[in-house]
């Protein structure tokens, strides 16, 4: 016999939607979820669900939400240690008061008695098969996590409250997590968004003072809100003269020489990765790829690889922007190679992927600009790895002028022809960088390379709220040409690893 069942939302009595079923579909636990879905059809203007769990402590009250099997109740299990108590597990229903989120259990009247609603202080979103580690995502992004978050209930169906301030609220506000290896690395990632603050004094550290680390230190030392800078080459007999020349630059910031890379990692909040090795000493008959971008990682590799060391040994907790070329696959490096262990194989207790960072590809914007007048963006690997694209909308959409895009990549040559090094654009947009992550609210937009959902590091255009969000979508043809940057650094990862398992235990900095 069909009757009526209730539905509310703790901490609103008000607040009340009726759903037809039998008394056996009501006590089926799987059942309701279905009567769940039919109920949400009737919320009022204002209120959004989520399927998600609210968690909370004295001091924090997150709301945890992802698709089925995400994860939602291992986390929420994770944080019990931390004195963490469930108010609401599966289905959740979110408005706004005030500019505030509130969050409440959405279940049968009867479950309901006693409980209240909570203000939420962290939206977490759960998507356990992208390879970073966390992130935040761009509207499209969301409204994809959210369709599927919510399945069966049908997208078209679920568009109406994406005209709702909660969901504007919720993009500002959140964080997601990937890579779902172990409990302990979500916890560890959990605990640094706790902590997440920005950094008033910041300490800034550089290993290689050669012609770009010596401009890019002068320019930076100029930073107010530098607290200190540590500065460490192999050469300690040049690095002590540039170091006194550097003293000259100020009088307000503090400047450390130190004797080995290990000090740097253990004193600095931010550090940028410009030391350039030749490959003069290496046996090249080694080496399974002759290009001769390619072949210039065989030796930073091997530096890498001993810095991952001092990164796992001193748990380093800050950024790492990577300047020396091939920036991308070296940023690429420093990611994965700091989650592996000496016996080589993937222990996950390394950086986590908003540590890492590469610089070019807002110099390669700049230097677009300098040759052409037209509305172009750039991306994909800085140097011969980069292409063109225009605007269309939110999306960006390939675009094939040869002409310019040799102009773009030859402008590093050129400017070598009479000098011997380009150092004023690297520096500078270095500099540019550094300058966005420290700000509380950068708006203007950032470009480097990151980590991507598929696990690779190419250049992209973000703006920088708690984390990159990327400013656009992408055409079919641009996301081939991606794939085809990820299968080819896959083939040199795996290559390179099996270099670093044949020569490592003879490498010294």
């Amino acid at each position: 016999m069909t009757s009526k069942t209730v539905f509310t939302v703790s901490g609103l009595k008000e607040l009340k939607i009726e759903v037809d079923c039998t008394q056996a579909q009501k006590n089926d636990p799987l059942y309701k979820k279905i009567l769940r879905h039919k109920a949400i059809k009737n919320l009022p203007f204002g209120f959004v669900p989520f399927h998600g769990t609210v968690v909370f402590n004295q001091n924090h009250s997150f709301l945890i939400s992802g698709a089925s099997d995400s994860g939602k109740t291992i986390l929420a299990k994770t944080l019990e240690k931390y004195g963490y108590r469930c108010l609401a597990h599966d289905f959740v229903i979110t408005w706004l008061n005030q500019n505030n989120l509130f969050a409440g259990d959405f279940n049968y009247v009867e479950n309901n008695i006693g409980k209240t609603s909570l203000k939420i202080d962290k939206i977490i979103l759960l998507i356990p098969e992208d390879k970073r580690d966390c992130f935040q995502l761009n509207k499209g992004e969301f409204k994809k996590f959210y369709f599927k978050s919510l399945l069966p209930s049908k997208p078209d169906f679920l568009k109406k409250f994406f005209a709702e301030g909660v969901v504007r609220f919720v993009l500002e506000n959140h964080f997601a997590l990937g890579n779902r290896q172990n409990v302990e690395r979500w916890e560890k990632t959990v605990l640094g968004i706790l902590d997440k603050k920005k950094e008033k004094n910041i300490r800034m550290g550089i290993i290689g003072l050669g012609t770009v680390g010596q401009e890019v230190t002068s320019i930076l030392l100029l930073n107010k809100s530098l607290k200190c800078f540590n500065i460490f080459s192999p050469n300690q007999n040049k690095l002590g003269s540039v170091l006194l020349d550097l003293k000259s630059c100020t009088s307000n910031a503090k400047i450390n020489q130190f004797s080995s890379p290990d000090e740097i990692f253990e004193n600095s909040d931010f550090i940028i990765i410009c030391f350039r090795v030749l490959e003069e000493n290496l046996d090249k008959t080694q080496f399974v790829f002759k290009d001769e971008r390619v072949k210039r990682i065989y030796p930073h590799a091997k530096v890498v690889w001993e810095l991952s060391r001092i990164i796992r040994k001193s748990c380093f907790g800050g950024k790492i922007f990577v300047v020396t070329n091939p920036v991308d696959m070296i940023s690429w490096l420093f990611y994965w190679l700091s989650n592996l262990n000496d016996e080589f194989l993937l222990d996950w207790n390394g950086l986590l992927s908003d540590q890492v960072y590469g610089i070019g590809l807002g110099l390669d914007y700049l230097r677009l600009l300098t040759v052409s007048k037209k509305s172009v963006e750039c991306l994909g690997e800085h140097g011969e790895g980069l292409f063109l694209a225009r605007k269309m909308g939110q999306k960006l959409i390939l675009k094939k002028d040869k002409g310019t895009l040799d102009l773009v990549k030859t402008y590093s040559n050129r400017v070598r022809q009479y000098t011997d090094r380009t150092k004023f654009g690297p520096a500078h947009e270095i500099a540019r960088v550094i300058d966005c992550f420290e700000k509380e609210n950068c708006q203007d937009p950032i470009r480097i390379s990151a980590l991507d959902k598929k696990g690779v590091f190419y250049g992209n255009i973000f703006k920088l709220k708690d984390e990159p969000v990327s400013f656009y979508e992408y055409s079919s043809e641009i996301e081939r040409k991606i794939n085809s940057f990820r299968n080819d650094q896959l083939k040199i990862y795996v290559e390179i690893v099996n270099f670093l398992k044949q020569t490592v235990k003879i490498t010294k900095i």
